[in-house]
């Protein structure tokens, strides 16, 4: 079996490099990894003992090589006399072909199963005479072999299955070298963000903004670089929103009374206090009545949607504005939702991811360790091939004595 393994194992980089080059490009690390390490992952076999079946039948036996029996002096050719022969099916989950091939390391003992679609046939024949405890001792003595045969196979291709991520990302991270793309495409054209001087410092350590390396020009592949922040950047950006989030929730009656573009005036204004863009002094602008956004010749790398919660409808439908506005696979957004007046914030909690999960354009969850926020990956609805980070909050301003506020 090591054979088989290491040619699948050497087909890694065949796999890579047969995607297709503009969909290699449009396409993240992890979304071709998951894709290959996916074809090319093994399903180890898995014994299910507990649905055996078994089926027993008369037969002949040919008892000519059997040394116990008298045979008439120089006759020779089988002798067939009357048997049972009991046959037991052993289902199994896994690649069938796993068993035609001898394990690392191997016994001198085959197992003598006759491998069928889905399952193991055994089968035990004995003479009519011969002692039924016979069948047993024969069926204990198979079953262990092959159990034997299982767990060395098993534990081959779990390792072979841990090695492909590795082998995957090396031959996308050459294939990439070659194309000479290091990095990111959203990272093609960065807005750098400078830290604005003389800005108060929300966290206990000093947070610097720190300009990526200018990348190479990619190729031309018909993919034009398109406006994106860093990785660095969007992580600053929500702490300033977390922050500010937060001290709603400690003051909530004297923010409650505000709607959404208020208050998504009052977060503007306080990430421009401490980020400035390169040619002009706002890095954020409002657009609309609820957006934040970074935009750069007309295009936005990040938009922040502030709304007041009212339910999961509304939820989904500021999911759609929001990938809607984005331009590339790897945009950045922010989804800032305000509780106003529900008292009880749990069922609001608990619709949130709910809601994000069910949306039409949801790919998957991302780490996100922050009580009452959320990362996920989501689809544009426009192009398949694009990605879309949104990190949603949700912030509680609701009290007892809150006027009912209406959605703007």
């Amino acid at each position: 079996m090591d054979a088989q393994l290491r040619a699948r194992q050497q087909s890694v980089s065949g796999a890579v490099d047969g995607i297709a080059k503009d969909q290699f490009l449009v396409s993240s690390d992890q979304e071709i990894l998951d894709h290959v390490v996916s074809a090319l992952t093994v399903e180890p076999v898995s014994l299910r003992e507990d649905a055996m079946t078994m089926n027993q039948q008369e037969t002949q036996i040919d008892v000519s090589r059997d040394q116990m029996r008298y045979f008439s002096p120089g006759r020779s050719g089988p002798f067939y006399i009357p048997g049972t022969r009991v046959d037991i099916d052993i289902p199994f989950i896994g690649e069938g072909w796993i068993f035609r091939y001898r394990t690392n390391p191997w016994s001198t003992v085959f197992p003598r199963a006759e491998v069928q679609r889905g399952h193991l046939r055994l089968s035990i024949s004995q003479p009519h005479d011969a002692d039924p405890a016979s069948f047993k001792s024969i069926y204990e003595r198979e079953i262990k072999l092959i159990r034997e045969y299982v767990d060395r196979a098993h534990k081959q291709v779990l390792a072979y299955n841990e090695s492909l991520p590795n082998l995957v990302q090396q031959a996308v991270n050459h294939r990439r070298d070659r194309l000479g793309r290091h990095g990111n495409i959203a990272a093609l054209l960065d807005i750098p963000l400078a830290t604005r001087p003389g800005a108060p410092s929300i966290a206990p350590v000093k947070v610097e903004i720190r300009r990526p390396p200018t990348l190479p020009v990619p190729p031309k592949t018909g993919l034009a670089p398109e406006p994106g922040i860093t990785e660095e950047t969007f992580e600053h950006i929500l702490r300033f929103i977390r922050h500010q989030g937060r001290t709603f929730e400690r003051t909530p009656s004297t923010y409650a009374v505000h709607g959404e573009e208020d208050l998504r005036n009052i977060i503007l204004a306080q990430l421009n206090g401490h980020f400035q863009g390169d040619a002009v002094g706002e890095a954020f602008r409002g657009k609309g009545k609820t957006d934040i956004c970074i935009e750069q010749d007309n295009r936005a790398a990040f938009v922040g949607e502030c709304k007041l919660w009212t339910g999961p409808a509304g939820l989904t439908s500021a999911l759609d504005q929001l990938l809607g506005y984005l331009t590339w696979r790897d945009s950045k957004a922010a989804l800032i939702m305000f509780n106003a007046k529900n008292k009880d914030f749990s069922k609001i909690l608990e619709a949130m991811p709910e809601t994000l999960r069910a949306h039409q354009l949801f790919l998957r969850e991302l780490p996100c360790t922050e009580a009452g926020e959320w990362r996920v990956q989501m689809r544009s609805a426009e192009d398949a091939g694009r990605r879309v980070t949104v990190h949603a909050f949700v912030f509680n301003l609701y009290h007892e004595a809150s006027p009912r506020i209406r959605p703007l």
